[in-house]
């Protein structure tokens, strides 16, 4: 089923075009966006001005007519704090819909908040502490307490960066005076908030929608790196950085800001200001980190939708975000996944049962399980040089719930599955910081002895039984068929493990039936 999804918001109007497939993440088809500003006025005058509503009215007709173009089913829009403030916000949207057709809903702030938090928790790995997600806006602040289960508690709070410029004149340079007023009116807005979510142990701030994404593409334009226009996906931010960032851009006459590198000119006299409110909500919460999302009010829309109408394909799964989209990355490059499941266990196993030589934890255990699932999509390309093509495939698969170091380990893992060790001289070996190499190829050992576990991709080993002794590590691989093609297979590809583990792997077939 195909949807788009408008978001009217304050600052900018967007759309997303996804394909809902049942058992998938949302696939996005295309995401368009325009700066109309709706709360220039809005904050300033208390109404949207007719240059406002004429810059809207275009791109909402832009937007509906490639929407045609995509043969979309339905097209789902909304609007928030602007237009839900303005005197004449309702009469805007009523003309929407006379000059375009559009229905659109007008949320409430609640309502708001939690379309973003079932957008976040979509596509972010929420489980363990709890989560403070914050979406700062045109006109509103929303800050999000929930886990991977539920939503405990949201705020909308008038704190969004067009509000703000037009109080405290974001497009001029601020002295140091002006600036601490700024902050503590940030600040008195956000305490009764920011003392819920401290009451509440919060051990992750989550950051979405089209500020915090500025700021964090301005942060990574400034260290060298290329981001494109679109948001720039999982980061995780020091919060250190970010108050850097505010102090000097809010120091800066304009024409300054416009010649740092990765800034959009037209955020240039809000993003400081922006800058500064994610800086008081880390600050206040304790925090050394901001996660950034991609996700925002408009997929949350698109999922509200999928819950709300039974007609629709139900999408989601039970398994949690990371799980989900690597088994949808599985499905969407025709792997079977047969195959990945049994090297899972097999790998996992090996892992447990050495676990007193390597002394890896959970989070290694876990990216060694994904990489399982995921070695051979470079199928999809070529089966000769699959190893290399899966790296790339699984760097440029858009999975959900991961941070770009984890993304890039994985996909190490997946290159270096099959034939040669990992080499100094490999640029994808040398992408990956020095500090998890060790790590890294503790589990490339692992996964290369895994897969030839089950060299004949017909899942003939039932188990491995590991025994560590002291100059050797003994593999008992035991099935109810015969398993020496696998144990041969197996043994052509110990060298990176023995290095690893500082002990000869040794490999026994054991011919068991398989227990009624």
């Amino acid at each position: 089923m195909r949807l788009a999804a408008i978001d009217i918001g304050s600052n900018s109007i967007h759309m997303i075009v996804v394909d809902a497939v049942p058992g998938r993440d949302l696939r996005i088809v295309a995401r368009e966006k325009d700066m109309a500003r709706l709360g220039d006025s809005a904050f300033a005058e208390g109404h949207l001005s007719a240059s406002a509503q004429a810059r809207a009215l275009s791109s909402i007709a832009r937007f509906l007519e490639l929407a045609r173009r995509l043969e979309v089913e339905s097209v789902l829009a909304s609007a928030t704090s602007a237009v839900r403030e303005a005197g004449n916000g309702k009469a805007f949207l009523a003309l929407v819909r006379k000059q375009t057709g559009l229905s659109v809903s007008l949320l409430s702030g609640q309502e708001e908040a939690r379309l973003i938090y079932l957008a976040v928790r979509d596509a972010m790995e929420l489980k363990g502490p709890t989560s403070l997600v914050v979406d700062v806006g045109g006109g509103s602040t929303e800050l999000i307490l929930g886990d991977a289960t539920s939503m405990r508690w949201a705020e909308s709070l008038p704190l969004g960066v067009l509000r703000l410029n037009a109080r405290f004149q974001g497009d001029r340079a601020l002295g140091k005076r002006k600036r601490r007023a700024l902050r503590e009116h940030v600040r008195g807005l956000l305490a009764d908030g920011l003392r819920r979510a401290r009451g509440a142990r919060t051990g992750r701030v989550v950051g979405t929608a089209g500020t915090v994404n500025a700021v964090v593409r301005l942060l990574l334009a400034e260290e060298g790196f290329l981001v494109e226009p679109d948001t720039p996906g999982v980061q995780r931010i020091p919060a250190d950085a970010i108050h850097e960032l505010s102090e000097r851009m809010l120091g800066m006459p304009m024409a300054d800001r416009l010649d740092l590198p990765g800034l959009d000119p037209a955020r240039a006299d809000t993003l400081g200001l922006g800058a500064l409110v994610v800086d008081e909500v880390l600050a206040g919460v304790g925090v050394s980190e901001i996660r950034t999302c991609r996700a925002a009010v408009r997929e949350g829309m698109v999922l509200d939708y999928l819950a709300t109408h039974p007609e629709t394909p139900a999408r989601r799964s039970t398994q949690d975000v990371r799980e989900r989209s690597v088994r949808d990355a599985v499905a969407r490059y025709g792997d079977t996944i047969a195959h990945g499941e049994q090297v899972s266990r097999l790998a996992l196993a090996l892992f447990d049962g050495t676990r007193a030589l390597h002394r890896l934890g959970a989070p290694e255990r876990e990216l060694l399980h994904f990489a399982a699932l995921l070695h051979d999509v470079g199928h999809h390309v070529e089966q000769r040089r699959h190893h290399k093509h899966s790296y790339y495939l699984v760097r440029n698969a858009e999975l959900q719930g991961f941070d770009p170091e984890e993304i890039e380990q994985v996909a190490v893992l997946c290159r270096y599955h099959r034939r040669g060790a990992p080499k100094d001289d490999h640029e994808e070996w040398t992408d990956v910081a020095a500090k998890a190499r060790p790590r890294l190829r503790t589990l490339i050992g692992i996964l290369r002895v895994a897969d030839g576990l089950d060299r004949g991709h017909a899942a003939t080993v039932d188990e491995v039984e590991v025994s560590v002794r002291r100059q050797a590590v003994v593999l008992r691989v035991v099935g109810s068929d015969a398993v020496e093609l696998d144990v041969w297979g197996a043994r052509n590809k110990v060298d990176v493990l023995e290095e690893c583990l500082g002990r000869r792997v040794e490999l026994e077939a054991v011919r068991r039936p398989r227990r009624r």
